[in-house]
């Protein structure tokens, strides 16, 4: 049976105070920040706030044997677990204790993760870059964006987004995953709009040609098929580019 974290986790973050306020800095409360995120275990951290910046942010205190995670950025996955009460900025995510299940069992599984939280990061950020969305749109476009991978062909974020593109514009979702897997498959990801047209129309014919024989598609019927499916590439190869 599958679980999310968050049903078995109290899951939180963190916060900074105020750098106008220097009063809020330099007391003897550590300050976790993801740099800090180097080892199993963490005994010390480079930073202190004030019980005042404490009070006047976001920050809160976390106890022993609580899990630590970058959320993002340079240093996304780094994990580690609390040898002391502190609290974090707002860059790491904090699992409190939990009597279910060993701290070291939940450190040794989100580090096994790591490569796959970069990934996502990376491609977060590519949205973020090329629709020029915020953060929290980039998250949810991606979560979308990773239900179209299930074809063959379809295993990158530039894929992946173009297909986004393309549904948004009012593209068929299945239409649009089509065109990337059998660009990505019969014609090396090439971009389909740079082919000669004598190339264009012997690749359309031969598509039309396993319609006809394999499906038993109508000659009409086939031609239709074949000239939406080089539109679908064309647009695909635009948006991908």
């Amino acid at each position: 049976m599958r679980v999310k974290l968050g049903d078995i986790f109290e899951i939180g973050s963190g916060g900074t105070p105020s750098k106008a306020h220097p009063e809020y800095y330099g007391g003897n409360i550590p300050w976790v920040k993801t740099g800090d995120l180097k080892n199993e275990y963490l005994y010390e951290a480079e930073d202190f706030i004030t019980e005042e910046g404490l009070n006047n942010s976001s920050a809160k205190i976390y106890e022993e044997n609580t899990v630590l995670i970058a959320m993002y950025g340079a240093t996304i996955g780094a994990t580690s677990i609390l040898k002391m009460k502190a609290c974090t900025n707002q860059a790491c995510a904090a699992f409190r204790k939990n009597e279910q299940v060993i701290p070291e069992y939940l450190y040794y599984f989100l580090r096994s993760k790591k490569e796959k939280f970069a990934k996502d990061e990376k491609n977060i950020k590519r949205i973020e870059q090329k629709l020029k969305v915020d953060r929290e749109k980039a998250k949810e476009i991606a979560k979308e964006m990773a239900t179209y991978t299930d074809k063959e062909g379809i295993n990158d974020v530039d894929t992946t987004l173009a297909i986004y593109q393309m549904q948004q514009e009012g593209w068929d979702l299945e239409d649009a995953r089509y065109a990337a897997s059998y660009n990505n498959v019969a014609f090396d990801g090439k971009n389909t709009n740079y082919m000669k047209e004598k190339d264009r129309e012997d690749y359309k014919n031969s598509f039309k040609s396993k319609l006809m024989s394999r499906d038993g598609v109508k000659e009409n019927d086939a031609n239709v098929k074949a000239n939406n499916l080089f539109r679908a590439m064309d647009r695909f190869n635009e948006l991908k580019s």
